[in-house]
């Protein structure tokens, strides 16, 4: 077994190991920032030390199923499936839904033992549990409907893997549990374009060179906070060739986050580069690794006005780097403080709140600088979801369109009236419009040329309107 020991400011998990040469265990000392890391080590030492043990004395597979445990089964998944699936982000928030609303109430359930209707059980307890209280909260609130949804899903995942290794032959989570409360999506708020154009303009009046940068980049790239602030000068190609042509362009192949040490060890794979820590005894550090998804590496294309700004950036760094010397931290970063050194997200979220707050701007986050773009891009582009999803590094059009579809309803009310004038005419508003007597017995009515010219003009100010009657047509 395992024990933890405090020493200062560290955690130290205590394994025993067999020495191959004096043939006799001796205590292995292994240190961890957290507590938390090291009691999830704990728990994940033992489970196995357990299964290899009933392994060795006992018997068959069916008897090693029968005694093994949730607990057993979810930090077997992890050292199998999450370490290798899950991201330097995610990581840490699935283990601690694990250790905060799975293990608790159903750890030492057997795994035969779980079947849909005490899956159904354990949700209804769940529904009415309090939430673990993070640090912040002033108030008890129960576990949310996104939380329970989250649930869900790594209980699925889970017992989907237990299914695939023989412990169970039927997933208890396979559907959606009906005790599970139906987690509502609120509307993400946003700027529109009038409001975007005057927070710059207060953003330049407080001569806020980071924000301003952030804010131009995000709403015509629709890049997320960590692609923006991990932006570096080799993947932008804004020469005045460039310039000219209209090709402008910047290359996303990475994000930069805050990362526990911890993490840094275990996936390390997933990390580029490590920026050096201003103070030794930071618990993490920040650190560009590869981005969400395999579609959030892409190319975007950049507004003149956008690729103009940059190069007025970049000629500030090279000044500033000539200025301090040897004390300029040189990253190629596009986003960063005055000396080079990288700047957390939470950096320009914090700086646009005070933003908001000092000039009374629409509430919104950093984030719904994305939706703004999403949207305007989707409008100007008559819809053409694959191309806009290229550049918003959505992993399918699906959920492109389910955030975005919204986007229209300007365009869908302007439709309305232009159908309006097409089919019915401006003669008949508010009337009920009878039927012609027919002049030549054969009961038809032909547009005259007049209203003929009226709707082709119509048309032609409006092409999109055409291509839809068009296809609906077809």
């Amino acid at each position: 077994m395992a024990s933890i020991h405090k020493r200062g400011k560290k955690y130290y998990v205590v394994i025993y190991v067999m020495n191959p040469e004096t043939h006799t265990r001796e205590p292995k000392w292994l240190k961890f920032d957290s507590e938390e890391e090291a009691i999830a080590y704990k728990q994940l030492y033992e489970a196995q030390q357990e299964n290899d043990q009933q392994q060795k004395v006992g018997g068959n597979k069916a008897a090693t199923n029968a005694t093994r445990t949730v607990e057993q089964l979810a930090w077997r998944y992890v050292r199998l499936v999450g370490k290798n699936k899950w991201g330097v982000k995610t990581y840490p928030i699935y283990i601690g839904r694990l250790n905060n609303y799975i293990l608790p109430y159903i750890g030492n359930w057997r795994v035969w033992e779980c079947t849909v209707e005490k899956m159904d059980e354990y949700f209804a307890e769940l529904r009415e549990a309090q939430a673990v209280k993070p640090y912040g909260w002033t108030i008890e609130k129960k576990i949310s409907t996104r939380t329970l949804e989250e649930v869900h899903k790594f209980l699925k995942a889970m017992f989907n893997q237990a299914a695939e290794w023989g412990y169970i032959s039927k997933n208890p989570c396979k559907k959606k549990n009906s005790t599970l409360p139906k987690h509502i999506c609120t509307e993400r708020a946003a700027w529109t374009k009038n409001d975007f154009l005057k927070a710059l303009q207060c953003a330049e009046y407080e001569q806020d060179s980071i924000l301003i940068a952030s804010l131009l980049l995000g709403v015509s790239t629709a890049m997320r906070e960590g692609e923006i602030v991990g932006l570096r000068w080799p993947n932008c190609h804004i020469s005045e060739e460039e310039i000219k042509q209209g090709t402008c362009r910047i290359m996303v192949d990475c994000t930069l986050s805050r990362v526990s040490k911890e993490m840094l060890k275990q996936k390390s794979e997933d990390i580029i580069y490590v920026f050096p820590n201003t103070f030794s005894s930071s618990k993490s550090s920040l650190a560009l690794k590869k981005p969400k998804t395999e579609k959030s590496n892409r190319l975007i294309y950049l507004p003149r006005t956008v690729a103009l700004h940059m190069r007025k950036i970049h000629a500030a760094q090279r000044e500033m780097k000539r200025l301090l010397g040897k004390e300029y931290q040189d990253h190629d970063l596009v986003v960063c403080m005055q000396d080079g050194r990288p700047i957390e997200n939470k950096v320009i979220n914090n700086r646009m709140k005070r933003l908001i707050a000092k000039y009374d701007l629409p509430a919104v986050v950093f984030h719904s600088l994305r939706h703004t773009s999403s949207t305007y891009k989707l409008r100007v582009s008559n819809g053409d979801v694959k191309n806009v999803m290229l550049e918003t590094g959505h992993a399918s059009s699906d959920i492109l369109l389910e955030t975005y579809s919204k986007a229209f309803s300007e365009d869908r009310q302007e439709y309305a009236q232009l159908f309006d004038q097409i089919f019915f005419g401006d003669e008949t508003e508010g009337q009920v419009v009878s039927p012609p007597n027919p002049v030549d017995g054969s009961g038809g009515n032909s547009l005259s040329g007049q209203e003929m010219a009226s709707i082709l003009a119509i048309l032609s100010q409006n092409p999109h309107v055409k291509e839809q009657i068009l296809a609906f047509a077809k």
